[in-house]
C-alpha cells in the first residue's frame, strides 16, 4: 500500500502544481512539504486533514491507510461548501468569535483566496451568503 509521501506527491503532480505553488496554496513551507514527500517527516493529524480538505478527497486515502480513492462525503463527512443555506450557519459561528480570532480567519481566507486565484482555481467570487446572512438578520 501506498505511504503518505507517495500519495502527496502523486496529488501534487496530477494537479499540475509544484511544490512551490502547493506552499503558496496551503500555507506550508516548500521545505516542509518536500520532506513530507521524502518521507523526513510526517504531518500531525491536523496537517493531514488540512491537505486533504485542499485536495478534496478522504484523508485515510492521503495517509494510505485505504486504497480506493473518495471525496470526503463519501467517506461520511458532511461536507457541502457550496450550499448558500450553510452560509447563515458559517456566519453566527464567525460573530461569535473575539474579534482576534476574526483578523486572523479573515488573514487566512484572503491569503488562501489570493493563492488560489493565481493558480486559476478561482473562477469569479460568490456573493450568495451575503444574501442568506441579510435575510437572516433582517436588515
Amino acid at each position: 500500500m501506498a505511504e503518505f509521501k507517495d500519495r502527496l506527491k502523486e496529488l501534487r503532480t496530477n494537479r499540475g502544481l509544484s511544490q512551490d505553488q502547493l506552499s503558496e496554496a496551503t500555507g506550508f513551507s516548500k521545505e516542509t512539504i518536500s520532506a513530507w514527500e521524502r518521507g523526513k517527516r510526517n504531518p500531525s493529524p491536523e496537517n493531514v486533514e488540512a491537505l486533504s480538505g485542499f485536495f478534496e478527497i478522504d484523508a485515510e486515502y492521503l495517509t494510505g491507510a485505504s486504497s480506493t480513492l473518495r471525496m470526503p462525503e463519501e467517506a461520511g463527512y458532511e461536507r457541502n461548501w457550496n450550499d448558500p443555506s450553510r452560509c447563515g450557519e458559517m456566519f453566527d459561528r464567525l460573530l461569535s468569535l473575539t474579534d482576534r480570532s476574526k483578523e486572523t480567519l479573515f488573514k487566512d481566507i484572503e491569503r488562501l483566496y489570493e493563492a488560489e486565484k493565481k493558480l486559476g482555481l478561482i473562477t469569479r467570487p460568490t456573493r450568495r451568503c451575503v444574501k442568506v446572512f441579510v435575510d437572516r438578520n433582517g436588515d
